[in-house]
């Protein structure tokens, strides 16, 4: 994927993730999904109070689909997926 597709949804297998807290107090979680031919890195800055939640359906689920935006992380210097929903609509 490249930085020209903007807004999209990519569904594979949760083989990785990671969570930590942040100054200003927000979770970042980081997740890569396999949908069988690549693994997108995806992160998600989430609210203390939604972090928990979130974080067990990302961990418990095998396999997730997300949307979100494209993006370059400088940090990490790698295109990845700002994610913002899951399947089922919910908040990530």
């Amino acid at each position: 994927m490249s930085l020209d597709y903007g807004k999209v949804a990519i569904e594979g297998e949760v083989v990785f993730t990671n969570s930590k807290e942040l100054k200003n107090g927000k979770i970042l979680a980081t997740f890569a999904l396999y949908d069988g031919t690549s693994t997108m890195t995806c992160k998600s800055f989430l609210e203390r109070e939604k972090a928990a939640d979130v974080l067990s359906r990302i961990n418990s689920s095998g396999a997730l689909r997300i949307q979100g935006n494209i993006q370059y992380d400088n940090y990490a210097k790698e295109v990845r997926n700002n994610c913002k929903r899951d399947s089922r609509n919910s908040e990530a």
